[in-house]
């Protein structure tokens, strides 16, 4: 069991959970602050721009099979081929 891994599983939940509140509550209050239509269109056009965001970030160094574990096996020494005897 790679502890480190289960580590960060748990802090990514502990951060989410109160985190995606927080951007609920948000929305929430901007949404009622506003009201009406205006307050969704304001509220829906933040999440596009949010969500843009994040797909240009991800685009940047996109995860493919070839790289998917580099951070992880960072201190691992690369497997050698056998050789011949």
């Amino acid at each position: 069991m790679r502890w480190n891994v289960a580590g960060r599983l748990v802090s990514a939940w502990v951060i989410t959970l109160p985190a995606s509140g927080a951007v609920g509550a948000v929305a929430y209050f901007v949404q009622h602050g506003i009201g009406g239509g205006l307050g969704d269109a304001v509220v829906l056009a933040a999440l596009v721009v949010a969500c843009a965001g994040f797909w240009w970030a991800a685009r940047r160094k996109p995860v493919s099979h070839d790289n998917v574990n580099d951070e992880w096996d960072a201190g691992i020494p690369a497997p050698q081929p056998a050789t011949a005897a």
